[in-house]
This record gives structure tokens, sequence and C-alpha cells, in this order.
């Protein structure tokens, strides 16, 4: 499996992996080094898909093309690990820098997969990160983040994921949303036991289609 399009920004993104231009590359790899100018909406969608997944590289592959490492996970998680180690690198050290503190792995039942993150960031906030099946998503969103900005999901969103939705849904593959929360440490402090069934309301960022397909030589 290999990621297709991104839709983020209200916008289609075709994106295959093996020919993202070095430029847009670079540019990723300074929003998380903290010295280039960031898109918050992009750089949201890359953590997510870093941290919210449990596919991991197996060792000793560091001399092999990056999509044709072998992993652990399923097949959709492990095309989402190929895809942001191609755009950010060292997905590894990113991973360390934001440990997990728990977990809802993914299931047929809640159609989603949900984690609680320490960040690197410079605040006093946990990262609630989450993925699933974009209608599970967005039925407990409030917002969504455009560029660097917060906007309601009202009608007008709506109505922009939902023509994206039946587009990429439309030609059979799999299509997932992402959505992520702060957690004010003050409001759970450390050792506090979370319960992540409560309803939570968070940021819709992307829709991102994962197709199958053959690795390149």
């Amino acid at each position: 499996m290999t990621v297709s399009h991104l839709w983020y920004d209200r916008n289609s993104e075709v994106c295959h992996a093996q020919s993202i231009p070095s430029t847009h590359t670079q540019r990723t790899i300074n929003m998380f080094t903290a010295t280039g100018p960031r898109d918050e909406a992009f750089f949201a969608l890359m953590r997510i898909a870093i941290l919210c997944n449990r596919a991991e590289f197996k060792l000793a592959q560091t001399h092999i093309p990056v999509l044709r490492r072998e992993c652990t996970g399923d097949p959709s998680e492990q095309a989402l690990l190929r895809f942001t180690e191609l755009m950010i690198g060292d997905v590894a050290s990113i991973r360390k820098r934001n440990p997990k503190l728990v977990e809802i792995p993914f299931n047929s039942t809640n159609k989603f997969q949900l984690s609680i993150h320490e960040t690197d960031d410079d605040n006093d906030e946990y990262l609630l990160v989450m993925k699933g099946a974009p209608e599970r998503i967005v039925e407990i969103c409030s917002t969504m983040l455009v560029g660097n900005e917060e906007i309601p999901f009202d009608e007008s969103v709506r109505e922009d994921f939902n023509r994206a939705y039946l587009e990429l849904g439309g030609k059979g593959e799999r299509v997932l949303g992402f959505a992520d929360l702060r957690l004010n440490k003050k409001d759970f402090p450390r050792g506090f036991e979370f319960n992540i069934d409560e309803a939570i309301k968070n940021k819709f960022f992307s829709l991102l289609k994962i197709i199958l397909g053959k690795f390149p030589n």
C-alpha cells in the first residue's frame, strides 16, 4: 500500500511518495526542526500520521530505500510510516521526543485509533491524536485547521469534506480522517487516569487516501 493523495486546507493534492519534490521534503523537515516557516495544517497532519501509528521499521535497514523497507504493523500504517519517513525523515526520533502515554488501538467497532502523548512543544499540554474512518472522526469535530487558522466545521466545510470524501472514496481506495486535541496538563496532572471513552471535540485535518500498489525497485 502507498499514499497517493492528501486533502488538507480544503484542497486535494496528488502525493505519490516516490516522486515527492526535494524542496517539499526540505520544507517539511524545517517544520519539525523549527528552522523555517510552518504550515500548521500540514505539520499537524504529518505529526498525527507519525504518532497515531503503531507500525515500525524492522532493524538494520537504513541502507535500503524507504519504500522497500520491511515494517511491522498493518498495511495502511506501514504506508503512513514509509510516507512520513520520506517526507520528514527519522520518524523514530520524532516519536521518541513525543512519547505515548495511553492509546486505544483501532478496532472494527470504534473505527478509530487514538493516543495521548507528551510533546516536545514549549507548552504545558498533552497532545491527543486520532485517525480512523472519516465519518467517525468528523462526527466529533467542531473545528478544522486551515493553514494556520482554526475555522468552525460548518455546513460550508462539511460540503467540501463530503465532496472530497466521495471523490477519493469513489475510486475504491481506503480513506482515513485525522484529528487532534490539546489537553492542559493542569487539568490532567501526571498519573491522571485518562477516560478516553468520553466525548471529545477534535480538529478535523485531512483525508488521506491509501492505494494498493507495488513498491518501486
